[in-house]
């Protein structure tokens, strides 16, 4: 039986693919969508060592859509945009996960990816309908909580879901995941960092 998936912010994208990929197929998504888990990012790597002269955009889609990883809808964006196509390419690394998480579970379907520069990622996860939004989002902690409560864009975890969360995690890890650090989460940290000041 298909169902759904619900709209979920994380920020580690390995964490919750599993618990969705069980529930793969939107009833609102066209045919060709119906068995993708649509994923948002951001550009986090530097696109260090990308040589030139880059390689041909329909050769990279086809690459990654081979192992699974659909990367058609930034076809448009790295055409037009040399510095963006050198930025996705930057971010073999986490291509790369993304296909061996997929060859480790061949049930898993297929993984719809797009990413963004983080100047243009706040309109994008506030401006786009809900039926095209991503089922799976990378969003900054201090973000969530504006997502999830005034403009309501997240919905939270399934109780499933949080219980899961909430044994692997520290409660206190969980705080900007929450609506003002109450109720459920709508999330799960990606990774903590100290800030120092000298």
């Amino acid at each position: 039986m298909s169902m759904p998936l619900k709209k979920v912010a994380v920020a580690s994208v390995f964490v919750l693919l599993t618990m969705l990929g069980a529930a793969s197929g939107r009833a609102d998504a066209p045919d060709e969508e119906a068995d993708a888990l649509r994923v948002w990012l951001v550009f986090n790597l530097a696109p260090v060592g990308v040589e030139t002269p880059l390689p041909p955009v329909d050769d990279l889609i086809r690459h990654w859509g081979a192992a699974g990883i659909d990367l058609r809808r930034l076809r448009d964006k790295a055409r037009s945009s040399p510095e963006f196509l050198r930025q996705l390419l930057g971010q073999q690394a986490i291509l790369e996960q993304l296909a061996q998480f997929r060859r480790d579970r061949k049930e898993f379907p297929r993984i719809d990816v797009e990413m963004f520069g983080w100047e243009e990622y706040w309109d994008t996860l506030r401006s786009t309908p809900m039926a095209r939004q991503a089922d799976l989002a990378q969003i900054p902690s201090s973000w969530c909580s504006s997502l999830a409560g005034d403009l309501r864009v997240l919905a939270p975890l399934t109780d499933a879901q949080a219980r899961q969360v909430a044994a692997d995690a520290d409660a206190r890890f969980l705080e900007p995941c929450r609506v003002n650090g109450e109720g459920p989460p709508f999330g799960v940290p990606w990774l903590l960092d100290v800030r120092m000041l000298f």
